[in-house]
């Protein structure tokens, strides 16, 4: 008796493991239609060459990417683009891909990195929201993938698929930019949030932006180009000729454009883009509009200023802003340039509304008014200073706070010191274009 039920439990046990061989089989095989749940070696080899920074010793050969092909948008599945990756070896034991991405805000989809040694292998990448997101139906992150020690150069790109509704997509292959800090050209860059029709500025007015900032200390400019006017861009491409500006194609697909889509055609994204480009090109970022100037209390630039009072221990610094309420009539009416015309300002600073001047080396995340997250514990988060003043000129409208600061103001002549060198710059300028 106890022979046959010992004979029974092995029948049914090799028809068991006869019956898991067979679904495994077809699982594997072309025959087998639904999601697959892991990424077979078919489903991972890339159709294209093999890339010339991966040998058996994992030494990268091709570490500069020479490509002169702008960044753009990459949709991955619906609802997920990336724009641009860079390799930060910030921390030389341990460097990291850095993705800029736009996805679902509360669900964004999982995306994997090949490895650079072993394409087969693949590991997940890890988020990163970027906050004020507004709660819109898409977000702004920086996805994570390590990156292996010691293979000497930066590699020229990296390859990801996304996995979306049990389907794993195709590898898209993204150039990849060193965020070294070997050779910074530029002192002061600064950033702008992406411009498009219906709030971009007139051709007078770049012009101005540029040339005011340039004489506060600024050297380069990057731009976000959603739909610059024609008239705009051939400025643009002036400032580019100089090596002054840079503009990057800031092109997202038509469902992005609705307003609960995305907060302000993806600026967040933008931010952490330029953030990261500017770690291996400049020594200083700003991050501030078109209409918004920072200027020192003392110093003729801001350059100088941050030579006297920049610290090994500060990743950035925080600078209050004042209005300048366009709204209320010109106080010269002899130029047109903006910030010859208003000379009245609020009393009040603001906190709320100050924006921020970095070291790009030690930020990791960047926010609108204030540093999200310094690259290392050791740096300091942000420090306000009152060295310098965000001049903001605006109308004192739609926001509470600025309608009640508007309500008291005070003269400041500070921005006529600089009106006859601003004046001769912008004829020059526009005489050209």
């Amino acid at each position: 008796m106890d022979a046959w039920k010992s004979s029974k439990i092995l029948a049914t046990l090799i028809i068991a493991i006869i019956g898991i061989t067979l679904w495994i089989g077809y699982y594997l095989s072309s025959y087998y239609k639904g999601p697959r749940w892991f990424l077979s070696r078919e489903a991972t080899a890339s159709t294209k060459p093999p890339s010339l920074y991966q040998n058996v010793n994992c030494i990268v050969k091709t570490a500069v990417n020479t490509s002169k092909k702008l960044p753009e948008f990459i949709e991955l599945v619906p609802g997920t683009l990336v724009y641009s990756a860079f390799y930060d070896n910030t921390n030389r034991e341990a460097p990291y891909f850095r993705i800029m991405i736009i996805s679902e805000t509360f669900r964004p989809v999982p995306i994997f990195c090949h490895s650079l040694c072993e394409r087969t292998k693949t590991e997940p990448a890890s988020y990163k929201l970027i906050r004020e997101h507004k709660k819109r139906r898409h977000a702004a992150f920086i996805a994570t993938c390590t990156a292996p020690r010691g293979i000497g150069r930066t590699p020229g790109f990296l390859d990801i698929h996304a996995e979306f509704e049990g389907q794993v997509t195709k590898i898209t292959r993204v150039q990849v930019q060193s965020t070294a800090a070997q050779n910074r050209p530029h002192n002061l860059t600064i950033c702008v949030p992406p411009i498009y029709k219906g709030d971009g500025p007139t051709r007078n007015e770049i012009v101005e932006f540029i040339e005011m900032n340039s004489i506060l200390g600024a050297d380069h400019f990057v731009f976000y180009d959603v739909a610059i006017p024609s008239d705009v861009k051939e400025v643009l491409r002036h400032y580019e000729s100089k090596g002054v500006a840079s503009v990057l194609t800031w092109v997202m697909p038509a469902y992005m454009l609705d307003f609960y889509s995305i907060h302000y055609h993806g600026q967040m994204l933008s931010i952490q883009d330029c953030l990261y480009r500017a770690r291996g090109t400049s020594r200083f970022v700003a991050f501030h509009d078109l209409d918004e100037f920072i200027v020192p209390t003392q110093e003729e630039t801001n350059p100088e200023l941050l030579q006297r009072i920049h610290k090994q221990d500060i990743s950035g610094y925080r600078i209050r802003s004042v209005v300048f309420p366009t709204q209320l009539g010109k106080d010269d009416d002899s130029t047109e340039l903006i910030t010859q015309k208003y000379f009245k300002r609020t009393a009040s600073y603001f906190d709320t509304r100050s924006k921020c001047v970095v070291d790009p080396q030690r930020v990791s995340v960047m926010g609108i008014h204030d540093i999200d997250s310094p690259s290392e514990a050791r740096f300091k988060k942000d420090w306000i200073i009152t060295e310098a003043t965000v001049y903001h000129y605006r109308q004192c409208a739609k926001y509470e706070d600025l309608e009640n600061a508007c309500k008291s103001l005070i003269f400041e002549n500070r921005m006529k010191l600089y009106r006859d060198l601003l004046k001769k710059k912008v004829a020059k300028v526009l005489a050209l274009v």
